[in-house]
């Protein structure tokens, strides 16, 4: 009875694949993709007291009837509710999901940092606010208040913005990653009706074709990975300690960087990786300018853009029409659309052909290169000005505890030898990023053993360098031996 007057929504981090929900047995949403988190108000439907409120939720992998292939990626896509779901109660007047934005730029020793707080009036009056923002150091010790005062109109998204001047800023690192915090307060006739907080993180990012990656100020060169989200026998519900343990496995590996690999994630992997210290090239799945995909780069947009550890967003991957017109005006809009939000980090696409046909490529900051690493001096003389990232390397099979060939074994070894002829060993993908400085690194496909692209009776893809059970192969020490600068020694 007491949450009377309070506005009452659904979260779903994600559902995998299309799904229906009703409450009560009114109909409130239809989504059609298991990678994005979706929100549904349920205010007007829901029962107060004692009453029970019945949500029914049917998740459909056959979108299609008959067709039985109509899932999102050609890997393993998991089915059901595989995410966190999160009740909220929130007053009329509250703060939109995603709508604190901390901007910030470093200009002549100082950072300057412009705030935005995207409000939401959803009653029937006009309510008179106090808006307080305070910032807190990484030791939570508080640097900077301010408030504001204003009117929010009846049935209206309001966007009010803070300027504040930040010295002596602990910069966000790999080594050090320092988060700072935004505590963000309503107060409604002297009552604080809601306080929120996002972590954010100052940090600079630069490209350039003399140096390749810059992270304050620093020659960083990425040494990355690409991984799905599935983990094992968990397959996708892979709970927010296992994803933990994946980014500190893959760090501990001499590793830095990870590329959402092909979807945006759960929002415990990335903020893992701002507190880990992981850089991220966050990745889009569906490269279409079709209305509903738009809303979704927006909202991943907005979701993520907080994240220090964010340095790259992706539009897309391996795409059919990446050599066409019609593929570099789509590329322009989805880029676009990242730009009117964000215009802090590069864009790429990872692109697996159509290097020299003008099209696709030529919409994007940096060039994503998905394999032909002896392409990369070509497409360097056509594009001088760009940067090469390999989006996509190597793709080394092998297999954990395997030392002898055999024809019958239908194993790979676990030696780095073991190669498709797009791809490559483990040195020799290092060797034509780490010899270029316009490349401004790698991310190997992959870190972890995924489920799918693979023969039976095979379930998982042997081209990582952790198995599924999350145990290390030998190819992890050689990353080791390859990235780390401790003296290690590994014998197989």
């Amino acid at each position: 009875p007491q949450d009377e007057g309070k506005r009452i929504k659904l979260l779903f981090e994600g559902i995998a694949t299309n799904c229906t929900v009703w409450v009560n047995g009114h109909l409130m949403k239809r989504h059609f993709t298991g990678f994005e988190d979706f929100e549904i108000d349920i205010s007007e439907v829901v029962y107060y007291g004692e009453a029970v409120n019945v949500i029914a939720i049917r998740v459909d992998t056959e979108l299609y009837g008959n067709q039985t292939e109509a899932f999102e990626g050609w890997w393993y896509d998991g089915a059901g509710i595989y995410r966190n779901v999160w009740l909220e109660k929130l007053p009329y007047v509250h703060i939109e999901r995603y709508g604190i934005a901390v901007k910030n730029k470093l200009h002549e020793g100082e950072w300057e940092t412009h705030t935005e707080i995207h409000l939401y009036n959803e009653g029937y009056e006009d309510v008179e606010l106090e808006i307080n923002l305070e910032l807190l150091s990484p030791q939570q010790k508080s640097i900077s208040k301010a408030v504001q005062k204003m009117t929010a109109k009846a049935l209206t998204s309001i966007m009010i913005t803070f300027e504040n001047t930040i010295k002596n800023v602990e910069q966000w690192s790999i080594d050090l990653p320092c988060l700072y915090t935004a505590r963000v307060s309503i107060r409604e006739e002297g009552k604080v009706t809601q306080t929120e907080e996002i972590k954010y993180g100052y940090r600079s990012i630069e490209v350039n074709t003399e140096q390749g990656f810059l992270l304050n100020g620093q020659l960083t060169k990425i040494k990355g990975t690409s991984n799905h989200q599935d983990h094992g026998a968990l397959g996708v519900a892979v709970a927010d300690n296992i994803v933990r343990w994946r980014i500190k496995t893959l760090k501990e590996m001499g590793c830095n960087a990870y590329r959402c690999a092909h979807n945006t994630v759960s929002p415990a992997l990335l903020e893992a990786c701002d507190e880990i210290g992981m850089l991220v090239m966050s990745e889009n799945r569906w490269f279409t300018t079709e209305e509903e995909n738009l809303h979704r780069v927006v909202r991943m947009v907005k979701r993520e853009q907080n994240h220090p550890s964010i340095i790259m967003w992706s539009v897309g991957n391996e795409e059919p029409i990446q050599c066409e017109e019609k593929g570099k005006r789509i590329a322009e809009k989805l880029i676009a659309t990242i730009k009117q939000l964000d215009d802090s980090r590069p864009c790429t696409l990872a692109i697996n052909g159509g290097f020299f046909e003008r099209k696709a490529i030529e919409a994007c900051d940096v060039i994503g290169m998905n394999y032909f690493p002896w392409l990369y001096d070509k497409v360097h003389e056509m594009y001088p000005h760009k940067v090469i990232i390999a989006t996509e390397a190597s793709c080394s099979n092998n297999c954990r505890g395997v030392y002898e060939e055999s024809s019958t074994l239908n194993r790979f070894t676990a030696y780095d030898k073991h190669a498709p002829s797009f791809g490559n060993t483990h040195r020799e993908a290092w060797q034509y990023v780490n010899t270029r400085p316009y490349v401004a690194g790698i991310f190997y496909w992959t870190g972890f053993e995924y489920r799918g692209e693979t023969k039976w009776p095979s379930l998982f893809a042997e081209v990582g360098m952790i198995d599924s059970n999350g145990l290390k192969k030998d190819n992890y020490y050689l990353m080791q031996a390859l990235w780390k600068t401790e003296p290690m020694i590994h014998i197989l």
